[in-house]
């Protein structure tokens, strides 16, 4: 338990915060797993409504500092990288 009044009020912040990088994170892992239904059913226009959803949620958590820029990035270059080859794979069928 904190001793001073600071000590306190620091750990409501920190829950706060917690709570708050909390959603940001599940609402980043919600996106990922949105993606990859959308990829396994092979569905291209929503694969990309998807990814722009990736796009947004990924941004906005390492604008927050919840993950880094670097984690961002490569997380929407892979996501990128699966859309493309489902939308290849779909026009040369």
């Amino acid at each position: 338990m904190p001793n001073t009044q600071s000590a306190n009020k620091a750990l409501r912040q920190s829950f706060r915060r917690r709570k708050g990088n909390i959603r940001s994170l599940r609402m980043l892992r919600r996106a990922e797993k949105g993606l990859a239904r959308h990829l396994e059913s092979k569905s291209s226009s929503d694969a990309y409504t998807s990814l722009n959803r990736l796009y947004q949620t990924a941004d906005k958590a390492a604008k927050r500092g919840v993950i880094r820029t670097q984690t961002a990035d490569r997380k929407k270059s892979r996501a990128l990288r699966r859309v493309r080859v489902l939308s290849e794979a779909s026009r040369a069928s």
